[in-house]
C-alpha cells in the first residue's frame, strides 16, 4: 500500500493519541493508517492530503495554543477563503 492507495482519514478508526514526551515523529498517512493512531501533525498531514486529492489547496499549519504549546491544524482554501481545521478534535484530543 503506497500513501495515495491508503482510504480517506474520514473512513477509518484511526485515533488521536499524544506521542510521549521527547519524542516527536512525523508520520505518513500510510504509517498513521497502519498504526491506527497518531497525533495532532500526523492527523493533520493525512487530512490535508484527502483534501488534496478532491482539489482543495490545504496544508499543515503549526499554532501557538493558549497555553503556549504549539499544535498542527489544516488550513484549506474554500471558495476563496481559508478554513481551520482541526482533525485531531473529531479524533479524540
Amino acid at each position: 500500500m503506497r500513501d495515495h492507495d491508503t482510504p480517506p482519514l474520514s473512513a477509518t478508526s484511526v485515533r488521536y493519541k499524544r506521542e510521549s514526551p521527547g519524542r516527536e515523529r512525523w508520520q505518513t498517512p500510510r504509517d498513521t493508517y497502519l498504526s491506527g493512531e497518531g497525533d495532532c501533525e500526523d492527523l493533520s498531514i493525512y487530512f490535508a492530503r484527502d483534501l488534496r486529492l478532491r482539489g482543495i489547496p490545504a496544508r499543515v499549519v503549526i499554532k501557538r495554543t493558549h497555553s503556549g504549546g504549539l499544535h498542527a491544524i489544516v488550513a484549506a482554501h474554500v471558495h476563496g477563503r481559508v478554513v481551520l481545521l482541526d482533525p485531531s478534535k473529531a479524533r479524540g484530543m
